[in-house]
C-alpha cells in the first residue's frame, strides 16, 4: 500500500534521477450522476505537499490536477492530464522516478473492482 511506496521512495535507490510526480484528486465530477466526494482532492492536496516537504521533490516536478482548481489548465480533465503524460513521456529519463497518484472514484469491470 501506501507506507509500502512511501518506504521506497525514501530509500536511496529511487535518489539517483528526478522524481516527477502527477498528482489527481477529484471531489465534483463533470457528470451529475456521479457521486460527489469529501476528501480525494485534499487527499492529493496532502500527498503533494508530504513529496515536497518530506522527500524535497522540487514544486515545479509536481503536477496537481484537483477538481476544485480555479485554473482550467489544473483541473482533472482527460486532457490536461493527457497533454502533461505526453510532456513528462519527454522529460522523464531512465534513472528518474515517476510517481502517479490518483484520488477519486473507480471503476467495476465485469464485477470487479
Amino acid at each position: 500500500g501506501l507506507l509500502a511506496l512511501w518506504a521506497g521512495l525514501t530509500s536511496p535507490v529511487w535518489a539517483e534521477g528526478k522524481v516527477w510526480a502527477l498528482v489527481i484528486g477529484v471531489d465534483e465530477y463533470v457528470r451529475a450522476s456521479i457521486p460527489k466526494l469529501r476528501y480525494a482532492v485534499a487527499d492529493a492536496k496532502l500527498f503533494s505537499q508530504a513529496l515536497q516537504e518530506s522527500l524535497k521533490v522540487p514544486r515545479d516536478q509536481i503536477f496537481l490536477f484537483t477538481s476544485d482548481s480555479p485554473d482550467e489548465n489544473s483541473q482533472p480533465r482527460s486532457t490536461a492530464v493527457a497533454y502533461r503524460l505526453s510532456w513528462l513521456k519527454q522529460k522523464v529519463k531512465a534513472d528518474d522516478t515517476l510517481i502517479f497518484y490518483f484520488a477519486g472514484h473507480g471503476v467495476t469491470q465485469e464485477g470487479e473492482p
